[in-house]
């Protein structure tokens, strides 16, 4: 198949099967551990904030915020200024959470990314970014080259 996209999602699915087994005997989802990861970076985000850095839908993130709140891992304040603003932050449990799985996402990307040079991940990191940027901003092709 010659279709970036197909490759793509491939490449996706490969690192997120192996994150998600990994993840599995702490009780997280990929999607769980991307808001803790992107929370304990912040220390402390406002959901909406959080959930256009994650590009997900409002619903999304409500149902992973939720989960995260069930388990203890974060909690949820309201802004004493504008009540219909919520900010995220790690619990103690979150902080211990995220520090026992640091090394999963460092040891799957290892694996994925084995025998790229430096230069060869900067360059992946920077059409990847544009391919997220034309996804967000440019103009619907049906063209996969």
């Amino acid at each position: 198949m010659d279709c970036p996209l197909f490759w793509l999602r491939r490449s996706y699915h490969a690192g997120k099967q192996r994150v998600d087994a990994a993840l599995a005997a702490h009780n997280l989802t990929t999607a769980q551990l991307e808001v803790l990861l992107q929370v304990k970076q912040v220390q402390q985000i406002e959901q909406r904030q959080l959930q256009q850095l994650l590009g997900v839908r409002s619903a999304t993130l409500a149902g992973v915020i939720d989960r995260l709140l069930v388990h203890g891992f974060i909690e949820q304040h309201t802004s004493t200024c504008d009540a219909r603003v919520k900010y995220i932050t790690l619990t103690p449990c979150g902080i211990g959470v995220c520090e026992s799985v640091a090394d999963i996402h460092a040891k799957v990307s290892a694996t994925l990314f084995a025998g790229f040079t430096p230069a060869e991940l900067a360059l992946l990191n920077q059409w990847l970014q544009r391919v997220v940027s034309n996804g967000e901003n440019g103009e619907f092709t049906t063209d996969c080259s």
